[in-house]
């Protein structure tokens, strides 16, 4: 439950990698005598730095979802996207994978690319197990690190049965997986 409430509160954004380009080594001789620039910037800076010694708050959208407890039958098989095997067999099968690995100059499909912004080659891996099979079977689901120090599960719908679930259960700033991942991170439920 831990990952999943991570992957609500931490989603993640795309670096900004091309901003070091962009930064000039002495100020712009236009803005120099800007008295009005010179002030909205300072301004800014104090904006900002309130905005940073601000407690930072999990997102309200957590509280939009419910966690629910199953056991399935049978149990699900799943496509270990840790594994370098599988990963390079399925590089090597979608070509919407290939492609999207051609374009961003990738070599090869590493942890690294399934970790990031990639969400192109992601989003063909599952679309290709969910519609398909892989290594001569159909999968139930897929499972790989998350960013978080911890798995991520993916179970695909109508590939199993739920033999015994608890009913769904919201999520709210008092539960005890909410607030474990607020004190880990230092933050407010």
């Amino acid at each position: 439950m831990r990952t999943c409430i991570y992957e609500v509160a931490l989603p993640w954004e795309a670096g900004e990698d091309d901003y070091v380009n962009d930064i000039r080594e002495l100020p712009d001789s236009d803005d120099a005598p800007d008295d009005d620039l010179a002030e909205a910037i300072r301004r800014d800076a104090e904006n900002d730095w309130a905005i940073a010694q601000r407690r930072r708050q999990l997102p309200q959208t957590l509280y939009e979802k419910a966690k629910v407890h199953a056991q399935l039958d049978p149990i699900a098989e799943l496509v270990d996207l840790n594994l370098v095997g599988v990963r390079h067999s399925l590089a090597a099968e979608i070509p919407e994978v290939r492609v999207a690995m051609a374009t961003a100059g990738l070599r090869q499909l590493d942890k690294s690319v399934m970790l990031s912004q990639h969400l192109d080659i992601t989003h063909a891996i599952a679309g290709h197990l969910m519609r398909g099979e892989f290594d001569g079977r159909r999968h139930d689901g897929l499972c790989c690190d998350s960013r978080h120090n911890g798995t991520n599960y993916v179970l695909f719908e109508d590939r199993f049965r739920i033999v015994r679930s608890s009913e769904p259960v919201p999520l709210s700033p008092n539960d005890a997986d909410v607030l474990g991942v607020a004190a880990e991170l230092g933050w407010d439920p």
